[in-house]
């Protein structure tokens, strides 16, 4: 059991770090994407309303897991958030609209 609980810490640990590098590298670069967009000042607000409404979320889904008393729902919800972040950042490349960026942004932020 305690090996099983090792592989668990040490993958979840790679996933958090993979994570981190992809939102740090896009976080970075966030202001200066927006304003090469011409997007107004007023986009900063719309990401650090994904901040409150992420951390909002994250301990909404914590006390929904502690309640459900189920390991299930509580991974359920770290894969969910990991993989929003992560899968959203991408599109990015793809849009020429502040809004349509600001938009991936305030969503990975949920995640």
């Amino acid at each position: 059991m305690d090996r099983r609980i090792l592989i668990v810490f040490v993958l979840l640990g790679l996933i958090s770090l993979a994570a981190d590098m992809v939102y740090e590298g896009a976080r970075s670069a966030s202001g200066a994407y927006l304003e090469h967009l011409g997007a107004p000042p007023i986009a900063s607000s719309i990401i650090g309303v994904g901040e409150f409404i992420g951390y909002a979320l994250r301990f909404v889904s914590g006390v929904l897991a502690s309640y459900l008393g189920s390991s299930i729902a509580f991974w359920g919800f770290v894969a969910l958030g990991y993989a929003m972040s992560v899968m959203v950042l991408p599109f990015l490349a793809f849009t020429g609209f502040w809004w349509i960026a600001a938009s991936l942004y305030l969503l990975e932020r949920i995640g």
